[in-house]
């Protein structure tokens, strides 16, 4: 029998998931690059080698050739070219136009304002100065951040007007538009969730605490841990605010998730980002089916293809899964003991952990690149997981030689 075609834009580390999942699925897989070394381009059945933001000749590359789907999966910057081929296509889309929402932080903005949903004070321009008079009427701490980058990159917390003339521009070179979002700094807990839209109606199921590195200046999480340690009524508060975005938007289908930040002082939830695609971090290829026993990526693949599926959302397990990330401080590294052991503590499915030996360089952190992991963990609940954490670390020894003498790795 002859296999249906599916087109995967992408064939990067990113997409090397959704590719298995059609293999093992028996589509015939397509995929674009435009590099010649991405491991995914081993596993697909073909490859077409172009700009993955070329989409008018994509398109016209694969018009004749009968794919039945276009999908990608952890990437913003493919999103839109997933949607714009679909659309040409005549297949099952989100949407062009819904995908700008989803992958452009200004235009997130713009819907939260016409939703009247609670928004972050914020302006986004290519001025500085714009940016300063800005910063000065919302005062500091503010945060700056690239209108559609990714990976936490050019998202810096800034205290002052000399810090934002440095960080501006840093900012604004990571934006595909040339833009930067200036917005109020919130302190407060911080929260994550996911679901799948299926047939215009959003099904959140997955919700976590979200914990970051004590950074100055940068945002790099160094967990995400399910369930979340939330009421229900936090749940319905995040539920019906994402609601009220899917209602309008009406995306037919999409795995989809959102961060989020509470301001304790005035009780207001804001919405931090959103995204119609899955999460990376091995949060939707594994920990949400280690934690839920939901595969989103099937479903999203079925949806793609217009297949007939059922996702009953009534019958999730309620375990615990995560993911751990560590950072190492800039340096040079002296000692590595462990590495082979934190692989053999029971209740860790992936490590994830790169090669790491005496005498490599450690370079000052940027972004989310920075850190070392993500090592997924998984349980029957929370308490579990902690004790699995402490394993990790009381195992896993790793010395830097800074300027400052040697130090060790930052677990948070």
């Amino acid at each position: 029998m002859k296999k249906e075609k599916i087109l995967i834009i992408g064939a990067g580390i990113n997409q090397l998931a959704i590719i298995k999942k059609a293999k093992n699925l028996n589509y015939y897989v397509i995929v674009v690059t435009p590099f010649n070394n991405d491991p995914g381009i081993d596993i697909a059945d073909e490859v077409i080698f172009e700009d993955i933001f070329n989409k008018e000749k994509i398109y016209n590359l694969v018009k004749n050739m009968n794919v039945c789907g276009v999908i990608s999966d952890l990437s913003d910057i493919i999103t839109p070219t997933v949607a714009y081929l679909s659309e040409r296509l005549g297949l099952p889309t989100f949407g062009y136009n819904n995908s700008l929402y989803f992958t452009n932080k200004a235009k997130t903005k713009e819907v939260l304002r016409k939703l009247n949903l609670s928004s972050i004070p914020n302006k986004n321009t290519k001025d500085i100065n714009v940016a300063i008079e800005f910063a000065n009427k919302i005062k500091y701490p503010i945060v700056i951040k690239p209108v559609d980058s990714y990976s936490s990159r050019g998202v810096y917390k800034i205290y002052n007007e000399l810090e934002l003339k440095s960080k501006f521009y840093l900012a604004q070179e990571v934006s595909r538009a040339g833009e930067v979002i200036v917005e109020k700094y919130i302190n407060g807990p911080q929260y994550f969730s996911q679901g799948f839209v299926n047939n215009k109606k959003l099904n959140l199921f997955a919700y976590s605490d979200r914990y970051y590195f004590n950074i100055k200046d940068l945002f790099i999480p160094y967990t995400n841990i399910f369930p979340a340690k939330v009421d229900l009524n936090m749940k319905n508060r995040i539920y019906n605010y994402f609601n009220t975005i899917i209602d309008y938007l009406k995306p037919s289908f999409g795995i989809v998730w959102a961060e989020w930040i509470l301001d304790k002082s005035t009780d207001t939830l804001y919405m931090v980002e959103m995204a119609i695609r899955g999460a990376g971090a091995c949060v939707t290829t594994d920990i949400i089916p280690l934690a839920y026993g939901i595969d989103l990526e099937n479903y999203l693949i079925k949806a793609a293809t217009g297949k007939d599926y059922e996702i009953n959302f009534n019958e999730i397990q309620n375990n615990a899964a995560g993911f751990y990330c560590f950072l190492l401080p800039e340096g040079i590294v002296k000692k590595v003991e462990g590495i082979e052991d934190v692989k053999k503590i029971e209740g860790i499915k992936i490590t994830n952990l790169p090669l790491i030996r005496e005498g490599d360089i450690i370079n000052k952190w940027k972004d989310k690149s920075s850190r070392f992991g993500p090592i997924v963990v998984f349980g029957k609940n929370r308490y579990e997981l902690e004790i699995i954490r402490n394993k990790i670390i009381n195992t896993l020894n790793i010395e830097v030689l800074t300027e400052d003498g040697i130090k060790n790795i930052i677990w948070e």
